[in-house]
This record gives C-alpha cells, sequence and structure tokens, in this order.
C-alpha cells in the first residue's frame, strides 16, 4: 500500500507538469500570431505604397490630358489671332502670311521610342538567315542558268547569246528575249510579247523548261514579229499617208505622233492644235490592230472631236447664249425692264449682243470673247468690259452706295 503523502506528492508532481505544458502552448500561439500580424502590417505597407504609386500615375495622365487640351487650345487661339492679323496687314495694303500650326504641339514617336534590344536580336537572326538562303539560292540558279545558255541549242536555231540576251539573226539581229536574275534568287524573263509568267520565279527547273519550250517555238514566235511588222509598215507608209486621210487631220486641224511602244503594242498618237490626246491607233504585238484598213481609219478620224478646250468652251456658251436669246421668258424680262437686244455682231474675236434702250441706244454690249471663252459686258462709253459677274455685282445698287456730303446736315447717295 502507498503512503497518503506519497500520494499527495504524486499529484503535486502532476499538477506541476500539467501547469508546464500549458505555458508552452500559450507560447507558441502567441509567436504565431506575432507573425500574423507582422505579415499583414507589411502587406498594409505594400498597399498604400502601391496606392500612392497609382495616384501619382492618375495625377501624371490628368496632367498629360490637361496639357494637351491646353495645346489645342493655344493652336485654335493662336489660329484665328493670324487669321486676324492677315486682316490688318491686307487692310494696311501689306502681303499676308500663311500662319501654319499644325504641327503645334505634336511629338515624333519614332524619335523618342526606344530600340528594344531583344527585339532587335531576333530581327537580326530572322534576316541573317533569310540573307543566307537566299544567297545559296542566288549562287545555285545563277550556276543553273549560265549553264543552260551555253547549250548549244541556241545557235542551232540561228539564235546567239549575250550574257542573259538572245539574239535572233532570222530577224535581222533584234533581241527577241532578255532575262534577269535578282538577288533573291527570283527570276525576270522578257519576250517580244511581255513577260513569261511563271507558278515559282525561283524555281531554276521550270524556268528552264519555259525557256526550252522557247527555243521549240522560235519558227511561230518568229512568224508572229513578221506579221506585226507588216501591219507597222501598213499603218506608216500607206494609212498615214492616204491622201484623205491627211485631209482629214488638215481639216480638224491633227498631227500625228512618231511610233511609240510599249509592252504590248505599238502605236501612232492624233492629237488637235493644243497639243491634246483626241485619238490613237495600236499595233498589238499579239499580231491584230485597232484598225483593219484606210476606210476605218478614216471613220475613226472622222469621229473625232478635235476641238481644243478653248474652243468647247465658246461653243458651249454661244450655245447657250443663242438659246437664252430665243427664249420667250427672256424676251418677257426684256420687254419689262424697256429693253432690246440689237443686231448679233459675229467677228473673229467676239460675238456680241447689243443692248438697248426704248430709244434704241446702246446702254451696254453683252458679248462673247472668243480668246478667253468668258461671257462680258462693254460699256459703250468707253470701251472698258468686265465679267458679266462682275458686272451684275457692281449693278447692285444696296451693296454699292457712297455718301456724298453736301453740307453739314445733308448728304447724297452716290452709286459707283
Amino acid at each position: 500500500m502507498l503512503d497518503i503523502k506519497e500520494i499527495l506528492g504524486l499529484k503535486k508532481k502532476k499538477g506541476k507538469s500539467k501547469k508546464t505544458k500549458v505555458t508552452k502552448f500559450h507560447v507558441l500561439v502567441a509567436g504565431a500570431l506575432g507573425l500574423i500580424v507582422i505579415f499583414l502590417f507589411v502587406q498594409m505597407v505594400q498597399f498604400v505604397e502601391m496606392r500612392h504609386e497609382l495616384k501619382f500615375i492618375d495625377l501624371l495622365e490628368a496632367n498629360n490630358a490637361q496639357v494637351i487640351q491646353e495645346m489645342s487650345q493655344a493652336k485654335d487661339f493662336l489660329t484665328s489671332f493670324g487669321g486676324d492679323l492677315n486682316q490688318i496687314r491686307e487692310y494696311l495694303l501689306l502681303p499676308t502670311t500663311d500662319y501654319d500650326f499644325g504641327d503645334l504641339g505634336e511629338v515624333d514617336e519614332e524619335a523618342t521610342e526606344e530600340d528594344d534590344l531583344t527585339t532587335l536580336v531576333f530581327t537580326f537572326i530572322d534576316r541573317l538567315g533569310e540573307y543566307e538562303e537566299k544567297k545559296e539560292l542566288y549562287a545555285a540558279n545563277l550556276a543553273g542558268i549560265t549553264e543552260f545558255f551555253a547549250d548549244p541549242a541556241w545557235g542551232e536555231n540561228f539564235l546567239f547569246v549575250e550574257g542573259f540576251t538572245v539574239y535572233d539573226d532570222q530577224l535581222e539581229g533584234m533581241d527577241v528575249l532578255d532575262l534577269a536574275l535578282d538577288l533573291d534568287g527570283t527570276f525576270t524573263v522578257g519576250v517580244y510579247t511581255g513577260e513569261m509568267e511563271f507558278v515559282d520565279d525561283e524555281d531554276l527547273e521550270e524556268v528552264k523548261l519555259e525557256l526550252q519550250a522557247f527555243i521549240d517555238g522560235i519558227e511561230e514566235h518568229r512568224n508572229l514579229i513578221r506579221d506585226v511588222n507588216e501591219n507597222r509598215t501598213f499603218i506608216s507608209a500607206t494609212a498615214l499617208l492616204d491622201v484623205d486621210v491627211q485631209s482629214l487631220m488638215v481639216e480638224k486641224g491633227m498631227s500625228v505622233s512618231d511610233e511609240q511602244e510599249d509592252v504590248d503594242a505599238y502605236y501612232y498618237e492624233f492629237k488637235n492644235s493644243d497639243g491634246t490626246v483626241v485619238s490613237e491607233i495600236r499595233i498589238y504585238k499579239n499580231g491584230t490592230m485597232t484598225v483593219d484598213g484606210i476606210e476605218a481609219l478614216k471613220e475613226i478620224l472622222g469621229a473625232v472631236d478635235a476641238r481644243t478646250a478653248l474652243e468647247k468652251l465658246v461653243d458651249e456658251n454661244q450655245a447657250e447664249l443663242q438659246e437664252v436669246m430665243l427664249d420667250e421668258a427672256f424676251a418677257a424680262a426684256l420687254e419689262q425692264a424697256g429693253f432690246s437686244v440689237g443686231e448679233v455682231i459675229d467677228t473673229e474675236e467676239r460675238i456680241s449682243y447689243p443692248i438697248l434702250d426704248g430709244d434704241g441706244v446702246v446702254v451696254r454690249v453683252l458679248y462673247l470673247d472668243k480668246v478667253s471663252g468668258e461671257v462680258r459686258v462693254e460699256m459703250p462709253e468707253d470701251g472698258s468690259s468686265e465679267t458679266l459677274s462682275a458686272a451684275i455685282e457692281g449693278l447692285d445698287i444696296s451693296s454699292s452706295k457712297k455718301k456724298l456730303w453736301i453740307c453739314q446736315t445733308h448728304c447724297l447717295s452716290m452709286v459707283i
């Protein structure tokens, strides 16, 4: 059996141990809570700093917007001020100045933008790879096409080669083919009828096949060129020298250009007296023409309106004036105003329509100036004239008054 004291002593030890365990737990909890508080404090500080930075950015944005608005207002003010200043200069009989404030406040973004080093390096590698690839393609295509042009098949068909240009002995040494190889490895081949078309202009084998087809079909090519040359000779030596064709050209005041050439045709231009092209005939390199004989050419030239721009303006104004003079409403207006139109006078310089009053006296002369195409009004007293619009403005009494002072208390309105 155990002694009661021992039992009590044991209980005392157990109670002391339990108290120690509780104290450590509290310390751990307190430490965790402290760490949490510190973490939250750090987050709070960072949040406050971030909020401050965001406010600063918003402030900068607002300031930029305000500056842009103020610059726009300044631009408007300066533009308006420049206009007012020009009015003052005009009043002082000084030359005006073009005040341009269009570039005010504009910023050159390219000048201020910094190059991104990473982007430049990537771009450099891409371009270098592309360059080397094209360089190899060019070298391979150059070697292959040089070998092809050394083929004896050219000479066997009376074609001789200089560089990449082919001449035809059967056509008096005419160049019938020209090949170009660009640095990127692409081919361009021009022949009489235009440029050859390729599915892939970098493909050496495709180009060689087309060139071989050209050699094989050279006789057909020669016959086409001979036919076109016959058409050219017919136009230049026969059709354009025909007596009726020449008479038509003189009648209409036309001249014809020398033969000209573009990619798909030879052509002649017909021009009126002021050098404006009014018609043309074309001899296409595919063997066709826009005219098939002298009669067709005469028909084309006969239908040409070879008038100059001035002649058209004079004719249009003359027709309109004649229509006005025959208009019943105009006749009624003349009668109501007490006027009539005298005998029309047509000279080389003008067509005149005298305006008569009730006594048959000429008060004005309305005339069409054949030199300028303008409709003008002449004063019979001194022969001075002005445009019809200016004459109408000058007859507007309400806007053409000046006051002639007779004495201190009376004045007389004088029309000028």
